[in-house]
């Protein structure tokens, strides 16, 4: 089903402590998403505060990618367990972005590079993982259709584009709307494109490979 988040931003205080404890680095961001704040951390869900800071990074990130191109992006994640949620956050934020999504789902982060490197039509990916740290932390990788991360340019672009969205009142209230606005059908229509795609490529053994 579609998420519906609240269309009221967390007040601004909360949004700078919570962007605060966010690494926002080159490489990737990555945060504790664990909704007990516990690092090590099992629990699948999140706070009604990251379901909001991921849909904005969602929708920068389609925007991002929407300028330069209307080709597809390709979405996967490890097997951390706030993973599953984090991806329906991220695919709907993309779609509401106006962004076609190969979603991949679980899938190690190698096979997915290699599957984003011999794909066509993809203007690049987002990975969800927070590679060594601890079970509790999650975050996003983003790159392009090479299959490597955004170089330090465009990593600082995307970064600044985020935090100005993100702080912004106005511009985060815009940025729910929309992410509320899509529907299910349009979920549902990316998942099975996105597995069928997937499996196509490499074969259902590797597509199950998680991290």
């Amino acid at each position: 089903n579609a998420l519906r988040l609240p269309e009221r931003p967390t007040p601004l205080g909360a949004r700078e402590a919570l962007l605060a404890r966010t690494i926002l680095s080159i490489s990737g961001w990555r945060k504790v998403f664990a909704a007990d704040g516990d690092e090590e951390s099992t629990a699948p869900g999140l706070t009604e505060a990251d379901l909001e800071l991921a849909a904005c990074a969602a929708r920068v990130f389609g925007s991002w990618f929407r300028l330069r191109s209307q080709k597809a992006v390709a979405l996967a994640r490890d097997s951390r367990p706030t993973g599953e949620t984090l991806q329906a956050v991220l695919l709907q934020g993309l779609l509401s972005a106006g962004v076609e999504v190969q979603v991949v789902d679980l899938c190690a982060l190698p096979q997915f590079l290699a599957f984003v490197q011999r794909s066509e039509g993809l203007a690049g990916f987002v990975y969800l993982s927070a590679s060594h740290n601890p079970p509790g932390h999650n975050g996003f990788k983003v790159g392009l259709g090479d299959g490597c991360v955004l170089a330090a340019p465009e990593a600082a672009e995307l970064v600044e584009r985020f935090r100005e969205t993100y702080l912004s009142e106005a511009r985060l209230l815009e940025q729910l709307v929309a992410f509320n606005r899509v529907e299910r059908a349009a979920l549902e229509a990316a998942l099975s494109h996105g597995e069928a795609h997937a499996l196509l490529v490499y074969g259902v053994e590797d597509h199950a490979v998680a991290v």
